[in-house]
């Protein structure tokens, strides 16, 4: 055991030491088991590390678990900070249509400026492994915000599903204070805030459904609150789905983010179907898949976004097409009433040859408010050696070595003229040997 971290630690090392401005990488170890984990990542400049243990491998309906370190928080957490609908749109994006809790996710890449935080959390299971009952804590010390939530879940059958959370914290917001003569928002002074987060979903056969409130006691002394639902509906092989958010006056999140009054809706429907193709040795099945999203905003200026995508997937290829198209409300009389603001196109391709895997993608964006267009061109390819290096009848099962080398090119264009380009070359190696993970990737961008 020793011997493996100081291999990992000096190859780590060796990388910092040849890293130039134009070199970028990340490392990391990680060792788990039934009962704990620990990882650790590595940048140039910054490191971090989470840290957990669980009960749950001990006992058959009872599971306690502890986590510290460097730990991303979400679940409601993030639908305190970010309650509304995400204005991100994908041809086959469905809401989850879960009650849930606090989460965390533990150390890793995007975690560098996470301080110190903690995390406890209570599982009771049913026969299933089914939680019937959930409570956590989370505790972020540097910015004083403490959460609890307590989660119950009841299934009086196999195809239906009722579950109510509840979750209360405290949240530390910064002071507010413009620097221009005409303030936007009063003027109000750094403090910490109470805010709570109600679920409740229901899942009934094919049909399932969330609903959300958020509760925030505001620096100016109100009680603000915002309603979110999000609903599915599979009828045969198609997926209906209908989102609405609703924010009656203007609100401060736990995360000391204004919210305009407003109403966002998103709805879409997705189809796929199975088609055989011949091909020798018998006809092969083919998923064919289309999807369709819609999202609007209705605030003092409407923004409105399409979304369209169709897909096909076989035992060894996928290919997926997909276009979004963004426009808003014209101010402009007597012009047309909707202006357009970004169009863009995208294909993307993976498939194997032999045992490596390629991807390949290309993009196009135009924005026709700035009349700036974006090409992308990306290429990468992944080969999971799976054991390979290792031969006769004595080949360890529990040895996994994978490389993933890739690139990226970007063009961007002004009035269809050369304005500027970016190249991006990465490589990633994996290396897992029973509870031991190692992670390296090195990127370099000119």
């Amino acid at each position: 055991m020793k011997k493996l971290w100081l291999i990992a630690f000096f190859f780590n090392l060796s990388l910092l030491s040849y890293t130039k401005e134009s070199f970028s990488f990340v490392s990391g170890e990680k060792i788990s088991s039934d009962y704990f984990k620990f990882q650790s990542y590595q940048t140039n400049d910054a490191w971090n590390f989470g840290a957990f243990v669980s009960s749950a491998a001990l006992f058959p309906n009872f599971a306690l678990s502890l986590s510290l370190g460097n730990l991303t928080a979400g679940g409601t957490i993030s639908r305190l900070n970010n309650p509304a609908l995400s204005s991100s749109l994908s041809p086959y994006s469905l809401p989850s249509c879960n009650a849930n809790l606090p989460a965390i996710s533990f150390a890793g890449s995007s975690s560098f400026i996470k301080p110190v935080s903690y995390f406890m959390e209570a599982k009771v299971f049913n026969s299933r492994k089914t939680a019937l009952f959930k409570t956590n804590v989370f505790y972020d010390p540097e910015n004083v915000t403490g959460t609890a939530g307590l989660l119950f879940d009841y299934s009086p059958s196999k195809k239906t599903n009722l579950a109510v959370s509840f979750t209360t914290g405290l949240f530390k917001y910064q002071g507010y204070k413009s620097d221009s003569w005409f303030m936007e928002n009063k003027y109000f002074s750094q403090g910490i805030m109470s805010a709570s987060n109600i679920q409740a979903s229901i899942k009934i056969k094919n049909y399932n459904s969330l609903f959300t409130l958020n509760l925030y006691n505001s620096p100016y002394g109100n009680l603000d609150f915002n309603l979110k639902t999000e609903n599915t509906l599979k009828i045969n092989h198609m997926v209906l789905n209908l989102n609405l958010f609703y924010s009656p006056e203007k609100s401060i999140t736990s995360a000391a983010k204004f919210i305009n009054p407003q109403l966002q809706i998103k709805t879409g429907v997705q189809y796929s179907f199975l088609k055989g193709i011949k091909k020798r040795g018998g006809p092969k099945p083919l998923l064919i898949k289309t999807g369709f999203n819609a999202y609007a905003k209705f605030e003092e200026t409407g923004t409105y976004k399409i979304s369209t995508g169709l897909t096909f997937t076989s035992e060894k290829n996928n290919l997926t097409l997909s276009s979004n198209f963004n426009f808003q409300d014209n101010p402009l009389p007597d012009h047309f009433p909707l202006k357009p603001v970004n169009l863009s196109f995208s294909i993307k391709d993976s498939f194997y040859i032999e045992k490596i895997l390629i991807k390949l993608g290309t993009s196009f964006s135009y924005d026709f408010l700035s009349k700036e267009s974006l090409e992308k061109i990306s290429l990468s390819t992944f080969y999971d050696f799976n054991n390979l290096i290792y031969k006769g009848k004595t080949k360890n099962k529990d040895i996994n070595f994978s490389l993933d080398t890739g690139a990226s090119f970007e063009f961007t264009q002004k009035d269809f003229n050369y304005k500027k380009d970016e190249k991006d070359l990465y490589l990633t190696l994996k290396f897992r040997w029973k509870w031991i993970n190692l992670y390296t990737k090195v990127s370099y961008l000119f």
